[in-house]
């Protein structure tokens, strides 16, 4: 998923772009993120409703452009990110730590795109965080939640389990099955 901004809990910009959290209301104040910290938190949004991995997070964030870290200097980030999210003025905090398995988003984590996101990365608009507008938010659903409206009965812990590039892959093959299927079918 390409994101170039979201809106978190209805009270805060996160502009992937520019590494900068802006705040929607005047608790807050406006936060310029480095960018390993900024990755972390788009790494967060993009799986959000799975744990990613402190190796996960090593590989995306910085092994992805060839650099070796510490378990510590992505500790830091970590706890950076925190300090920064409640400083841009939320109230809670947004990151929970899964004992042994890595992090995620909290459950009550709410994440929202705004409709047009192209409009605001060219500029279009001059005060994205004025210019935002309720109805024309959309929330983002992680692949948990998106299959448990098709199979209510599906249990919530087996699917954060499930990494999603496997409910990707499984998805494919069930279509790409169904085509063969028809095309038989049609094709006598």
């Amino acid at each position: 998923m390409i994101l170039n901004n979201v809106i978190i809990n209805g009270s805060l910009i996160f502009d992937v772009n520019e590494s900068k959290l802006i705040p929607l209301n005047k608790e807050g104040e406006n936060i310029i993120l480095n960018t390993p910290t900024a990755r972390c938190l788009q790494l967060l949004v993009e799986r959000q409703g799975m744990v990613v991995s402190r190796e996960d997070f090593i590989e995306q964030v910085w092994g992805t452009k060839g650099i070796v870290v510490s378990q510590n200097t992505f500790y830091q980030n970590i706890s950076l990110l925190r300090k920064s999210l409640i400083k841009a003025g939320l109230s809670k905090d947004l990151i929970v730590t899964v004992r042994r398995k890595g992090f995620t988003l909290s459950r009550e984590a709410v994440i929202t795109l705004p409709d047009n996101q192209n409009a605001m990365s060219e500029g279009a608009v001059d005060n994205p965080a004025l210019s935002l507008v309720v109805s024309t938010l959309r929330p983002v659903e992680s692949a948990p939640t998106f299959l448990q409206k098709f199979n209510p009965g599906v249990n919530k812990n087996l699917l954060r389990t499930i990494p999603g590039w496997v409910i990707i892959l499984v998805t494919s093959l069930l279509l790409a099955e169904v085509f063969i299927f028809f095309w038989f079918i049609s094709h006598p």
